[in-house]
């Protein structure tokens, strides 16, 4: 009985021993697992820490960035602004000197235009004025001629009646015209010219004709010059001018050359020769 109670003991102390060993090992795998838990916590933690301040770093560097591209995005806004505002303002001194111009130019405009219109005004005036002088002009002119025409008439009509009864009458007339009193002869110059005048208008009809004919020859009734080209002639021989030279010569230039010779008394017979030979237009005729 002994003997299986110390077998019992020892059993007994051996399953003890075994429990306490057991107990032991359960108890330092504790400690290893809860020191293997903390050393994990540790680390965890520890890399929660590191990650937190490198995510807290990342942030700071993050909004540091932000903070950094705002300030240069402001510091650019203001430089546009300012270069902007610059801009508006160059914009607004060349639109400003635009206006300027324009609005000079327009009154340019306007002045030369009124001043255009003023001058045209006046040019206008003018015209009117001078074309209504002109018409007054005409009116008078017209008035004029038709009295002019109408005093023409009548004296043509009294000259060719004048003319007719003179050149019937220096037909067979002798004329002897010497110096002194020139009446007779200023009124047949006159009459004549008046007669050349008419004679112009009427289609040359036949008025100086007889009158060239009776007093410079050619239509006589014996072909023989009258006597007032042969006084011419004789004259012409007295001072010193011979026959040759007198055929030669024209009747205004043959008059001319003895005029130069001629005493005062021929001289005023040789002057009312040259108007006559003028007025009938024959002083460049030669004389036969």
């Amino acid at each position: 009985a002994n003997l299986e109670a110390e077998q019992g003991l020892i059993e007994d102390v051996k399953a003890a021993e075994a429990r306490e060993k057991a107990a032991k090992f359960d108890a330092q795998k504790v400690i290893i697992e809860a020191g293997a838990k903390k050393d994990a916590a540790d680390k965890e933690a520890e890399a929660r820490k590191i990650i937190a301040d490198a995510k807290a770093k990342e942030e700071a560097t993050i909004g540091m960035s932000e903070a950094q591209v705002m300030h240069a995005k402001a510091d650019a806004s203001e430089r546009q602004g300012m270069v902007d505002a610059i801009i508006i303002e160059k914009i607004a001194e060349a639109k400003r000197k635009e206006g300027l111009a324009e609005a000079n130019v327009i009154q340019e405009k306007a002045i030369a235009e009124a001043k255009g219109i003023q001058e045209k005004a006046g040019a206008m005036k003018q015209l009117n004025d001078a074309g209504k002088e002109h018409e007054e002009f005409r009116l008078k002119l017209q008035k004029e001629k038709e009295v002019e025409l109408a005093g023409i008439h009548i004296q043509k009509d009294i000259a060719d009646a004048q003319a007719t009864v003179l050149a019937e009458a220096f037909k067979t007339a002798k004329i002897d015209i010497v110096g002194g009193d020139n009446t007779f002869f200023d009124n047949l110059i006159r009459q004549v010219s008046n007669g050349k005048g008419i004679d112009k208008l009427v289609d040359n009809s036949q008025t100086i004709t007889h009158f060239k004919d009776a007093l410079l020859g050619g239509n006589g009734e014996n072909g023989n010059s009258p006597d007032l080209i042969e006084k011419v002639k004789n004259m012409a021989i007295k001072y010193g001018i011979t026959s040759e030279d007198i055929k030669n010569l024209s009747i205004a230039t043959l008059i001319a050359r003895v005029q130069m010779k001629a005493s005062d008394e021929d001289k005023d017979f040789l002057s009312n020769i040259s108007k006559f030979v003028s007025g009938i237009s024959v002083e460049q005729k030669k004389l036969k």
